[in-house]
């Protein structure tokens, strides 16, 4: 009876030793290979010029940019970026009346510029209804750049009490609405050179409590653009251009990963902190990678931020731990302003502003 019982004992020192000696040899590994891809990291950040990139490839003559989810958040404040810029835009909304102010805000401010709404609500497009509503707007409309940013997270609450409806329109919106953007503008609106902007989030790379059909469809979005970029640079016959399409399109898709930005979904009006930036200050950032043509994160930050995460190893539960470690503080800063927003707060610019405020 002896050596069985001290055999549990005995496992468990060996998978100890296992764990600690993979833990070691992983983060070595994961260290090596960062310091081998320190020199991409810092031309995406900080060499890359993403601005002039953009101005001479894609801003062309006529061009228009689509901001799909543009009347709040990340998406207002690409709209408010590329009309500093010279952009004609088209600002898609969920209904002509959330359209109207930002619309008549930038036609006000631009008048030489042209600015177009497009109602269609994300929760409920219908087969046809993106090139129907496209078909409505002025004739010859050429995207060469689209900024898929549109999505939103379901009600904070327990997965089990979410609705079968609210299930479904948040997956709707996150995956379905995005994807078929994209098949109807390569379906004859893109220019002969277009880049395809798509938001992502680190919700697919970390695990966000709360929210899992956030977080799960952020992981198709992911996977959605990767296998695009590579099936638009495949030579196999079953994925030729179909005839309704812009055979001469040369297509960039630019998935970018979203950290901490200060909107609706993470009202967090902190200042200082550099792990959560305005979506003013995010735009830029994310415009800037436009040539790179891959996935990157729109912000330094953030990429650091996921590397202290994903450089442990799955196995014996560390990232998990660190997951959870860093999510702590930040779930708490989330809870606080999604409570000011219910007692009747807005963001405004990135920052909470209570009810009654001037601003």
């Amino acid at each position: 009876m002896a050596p069985s019982s001290t055999l549990p004992y005995i496992t468990s020192h060996i998978y100890t030793v296992y764990l600690l000696f993979s833990t070691t040899l992983h983060l070595f590994l994961q260290i090596f290979l960062s310091l081998l891809s320190l020199p991409a990291t810092l031309n995406t950040h900080l060499l890359h010029n993403g601005a002039r990139y953009l101005e001479e490839h894609y801003h062309t003559p006529n061009a228009f940019a689509l901001i799909t989810g543009a009347t709040d958040g990340i998406g207002r404040a690409f709209a408010l970026e590329l009309a500093e810029r010279g952009w004609n835009i088209i600002l898609h909304g969920r209904t002509q009346a959330r359209i109207k102010p930002l619309l008549e805000h930038l036609r006000q401010k631009y008048p030489r510029q042209t600015f177009l709404p497009l109602p269609i609500d994300a929760a409920n497009v219908r087969a046809g209804g993106i090139s129907q509503a496209l078909q409505e707007l002025v004739p010859g409309v050429c995207v060469t750049l689209l900024i898929n940013n549109a999505g939103a997270l379901p009600p904070v609450r327990a997965f089990s009490g979410l609705s079968d409806e609210e299930v479904i329109d948040n997956v709707a919106v996150n995956v379905t609405f995005g994807a078929l953007v994209v098949k109807a503008l390569m379906n004859g609106w893109f220019g002969r050179r277009a880049c395809v902007l798509g938001m992502g989030s680190v919700g697919a790379v970390m695990t966000l409590p709360g929210t899992p059909t956030y977080s799960g469809s952020k992981s198709f979005t992911r996977k959605f653009y990767a296998c695009l970029r590579t099936q638009l640079s495949s030579p196999h016959p079953a994925f030729a251009t179909p005839a309704s399409s812009s055979p001469s399109t040369q297509l960039e898709i630019l998935p970018i990963l979203v950290g901490g930005v200060r909107t609706k979904m993470t009202p967090i009006s902190e200042d200082g902190n550099i792990f959560f930036l305005t979506p003013q200050a995010f735009a830029r950032h994310a415009l800037a990678k436009v040539g790179l043509g891959r996935e990157v994160y729109g912000y330094f930050w953030h990429e650091v931020q996921m590397w202290c995460i994903t450089i442990w190893p799955e196995e014996g539960g560390m990232r998990g731990w660190v997951n959870k470690a860093m999510m702590r503080g930040v779930e708490k800063l989330r809870a606080e302003g999604w409570r000011r927003l219910s007692d009747g707060a807005r963001m405004v610019d990135g920052r909470l502003v209570e009810r009654g405020d001037g601003h």
